[in-house]
Parts: C-alpha cells; structure tokens; sequence
C-alpha cells in the first residue's frame, strides 16, 4: 500500500480514476476572455424622461436606413437609437460635433433625447459632452487662463478655432500673428488649418453658444508690462480704416488704434489724406486694455502746435 501512494497522483488517490472532478482537472476547456466593458450591463434608466443621462453600452452600427447611426444598450428591452449627428462632439466649422467610429462594448455617458416612445428611444452623446465642455470653458475664463486653440475655418470676417471641441470665433480685429496685418486675413491662410492658435476669451455665453476668443489679448498681456499711458512709442502704419489708422508699434509688436480725433488738434475730415500705409509714426499711448485687448494712441498729443499732422501731410503731397 505504501508503494501505492508513491506512484499514483494525489487527485487521482483521493478522487479515483473515474471521478469526474479527477477528469476536469486533466483537461480543462478553454474560457472565450470578455473584456470588462463588453460584459457590463447598464441599469434600467427608470422612467424615460428628456433631458436623463443615461450609461450607453455601444451594441453596434444601426442597420439601414439609419446610416451611420448606433445601437446602443441603456437597460431597457429594446435598444435605443443614437442618430449619427449625436454620437459624438468633434470640432468642425460648422455646427461643432461630428461623427466617430464606436466599436462594439464601449461605455459612454448619453442623453436621452426628445419624441420617444416606450419602444423607441434616441439617445445623444454629444450632448452630454457639450455640457461638459461649456463647463471647461467656463473655467477657463474664470481663471483667464491661455488656451491653445486649433485653427478650423478662415473667413472674411475671422477665423473659426477648436476650443475644447466646441467652435469659437476670433475676429480678425483680434487676429494678431507675426507678419500679418491687423484686421485682415492671413496672405495664405491654407497654411495656417489645423494649427495652433493661443487665445484668451472675450465672451462665453454657454445659453445663446455664443463663444468669442482673441489672440490679441494674449499679445497684449505679455507684453503689458512694457505699455502704459504717457509713453512715447514709435511705429508703422499697417491699415487706414474711416474712424482711424492701426499702428504696429515697434518695440513690442502690439497694434494700436490711432482714433481719427486722436490724429490732430486740427480738423481732419479723411484719414488717408494725412496718413498712409507704412508712415513712420510716433505716438503718445492713451490706453491700455488688458480685457479687451485695445491699446488707443495719440498723435496730436505730441503737436507742438495745432494742425502740425496736417501741415506735414500737405508738405509730404507736395
């Protein structure tokens, strides 16, 4: 009996040679592996009311006519749609969400849209994620930090940029890159989609979506420190316009708007009678704007005796 023991396997001894745990044990079937996400199972969402957030487990591509669109599970018997103008929020120049590709299993926060019925319910993801962007742009101003904004859309009267995936405009009064000229679209603006765009907020209004950015205020804070009224500056005329002429002042590179009141003491009825793209000018700084970004200039301050700025645009005609 003691030879017994030495030769025959432990299980084997204690179970016999025919016990079917012995069996399983010498030959255990393979497990399919089930990732955590594709086994989980949302809770009933309760009573369906517009508005409800709602965990969404992707079930997969929606068939036909809905292109584009998903089944997702949200607890209920039936699976709810997500249209494909919901499924997710991506930057673009147009309405601010987007379409992505969702594979089967993934878990996501949706709302459950309006005009749904006990048998069919759409639901929105990008929804979920606007309301969360809106609150990081919220703080973002709170805390006027600098946001690294990326380019999408150049228009006449700005450009379009991605602020946490939701649009923002920046006009091109508050454009302001190297080698550009104020209040003008970049020479080769192609070149300049997709790029990055560091800007501050102007005005975040989350109920009308209204959000408005500047780059100028960044230019301007970094160089605040260096600006303040009663300086003497010298600069460039980069743009005439009819309330006044933009000057490109040369030490720090900020614009600033040199108001048609503020050319001469004398009365000046057409601002490129007296000034022209490209004058050198020197001016005495009035105003600094940190918020807005706006520094205001004066060149009949500097007048040593009215009407001088006209006088020496007639000399210069002749």
């Amino acid at each position: 009996m003691l030879l017994l023991f030495g030769l025959m396997p432990l299980p084997t001894l204690l179970l016999g040679p025919s016990s079917p745990r012995a069996t399983l044990r010498r030959a255990q079937p393979a497990r399919a592996q089930l990732s955590a996400a594709a086994m989980y199972k949302p809770p009933p969402p309760g009573a369906l009311v517009e508005g409800k957030i709602v965990t969404c487990v992707v079930i997969g591509p929606a068939p036909e006519p809905v292109n584009y669109s998903y089944l997702v599970d949200i607890g209920m018997p039936q699976p709810a749609l997500l249209p494909a103008g919901e499924v997710c929020l991506l930057p673009n120049a147009t309405r601010g969400q987007g379409y992505r590709k969702l594979e089967p299993g993934e878990v996501y926060e949706g709302q459950i849209l309006g005009g749904f019925s006990d048998d069919a319910v759409n639901v929105s993801l990008a929804r979920v994620q606007r309301s969360v962007a809106w609150k990081r742009v919220q703080q973002i101003e709170e805390e006027d930090v600098t946001y690294n904004a990326t380019v999408l859309m150049l228009s006449d009267d700005g450009a379009t940029v991605a602020v946490e995936q939701l649009p923002a405009f920046v006009p091109w009064s508050h454009w302001h890159l190297p080698g550009g000229t104020p209040g003008q679209p970049p020479a080769e603006p192609d070149a300049l989609l997709g790029s990055e765009l560091p800007v501050k907020f102007l005005e975040v209004d989350p109920q009308r979506r209204t959000l408005v950015a500047s780059n100028r205020r960044v230019q301007l804070q970094s160089m605040i420190a260096e600006l303040s009224p009663g300086m003497v500056v010298g600069g460039r005329v980069t743009a005439l316009k009819g309330y006044g002429a933009l000057v490109r002042l040369d030490e720090s590179g900020v614009d600033g708007l040199l108001h048609i009141s503020q050319i001469s003491q004398g009365y000046v009825r057409n601002v490129s009678a007296i000034l022209a793209v490209g004058d050198a000018v020197r001016c005495v700084v009035l105003k600094v704007d940190a918020d807005d970004g706006s520094v205001a200039l004066s060149t009949k301050r500097l007048e040593s005796r009215p009407g001088e700025m006209l006088n020496r645009s007639a000399g210069a005609a002749a």
